[in-house]
């Protein structure tokens, strides 16, 4: 839970909001101490959240929580985004639309009720959203290589042992 981050002293919260998860290297001694923490994956933990700074859009736009938007709507929305020619960061030109009301249902598979969440949600939590902007490098993606996944809406079920990929999720990463 976000909001709930051990500390030593549970009146002092460590994470407060999605910025904040950067700031973590900033308490790399306090982390330490927690229980269940250590040097090894305190430094594992710190080199993650790095490691996190750069990435797809559509990433951040299911990382950030917004109701209804999974990963084949975040694809969507990332590449109507891109296809955009803004001056703007990425995410910023995307908080300034929905903020401004756009209409995201001209969008494939999303209805008015999506389009009113997105907005709605990113308006209500622009506080801790809008500084990702300045702290999150969005890998560039082209439209063209958005909606190139040739296996269209297909639904996989992945079993038995993989030889080829460290884990599933990688390989699913490759499917999508």
């Amino acid at each position: 839970d976000l909001h709930s981050f051990p500390t030593r002293r549970s009146s002092d919260l460590l994470v407060t909001d999605f910025a904040s998860i950067y700031n973590l290297k900033n308490y790399r001694n306090e982390i330490i101490k927690i229980e269940g923490f250590g040097v090894q994956s305190t430094d594992n933990l710190i080199a993650a959240i790095e490691e996190s700074k750069e990435c797809k859009f559509a990433n951040f736009l299911v990382a950030i929580g917004i109701p209804g938007i999974g990963k084949s709507m975040a694809k969507t929305i990332s590449k109507y985004c891109v296809s955009i020619k803004d001056d703007r960061n990425i995410i910023n030109q995307f908080i300034d639309m929905a903020v401004s009301g756009f209409d995201w249902s001209i969008l494939d598979d999303i209805g008015e009720n999506i389009s009113s969440s997105i907005n709605a949600y990113v308006s209500d939590n622009l506080s801790e959203i809008k500084p990702l902007a300045y702290i999150l490098a969005i890998i560039e993606e082209s439209a063209d290589v958005l909606s190139e996944n040739i296996f269209g809406s297909k639904t996989f079920c992945i079993t038995g042992k993989l030889f080829k990929y460290p884990n599933r999720d990688k390989l699913v990463e490759d499917i999508d």
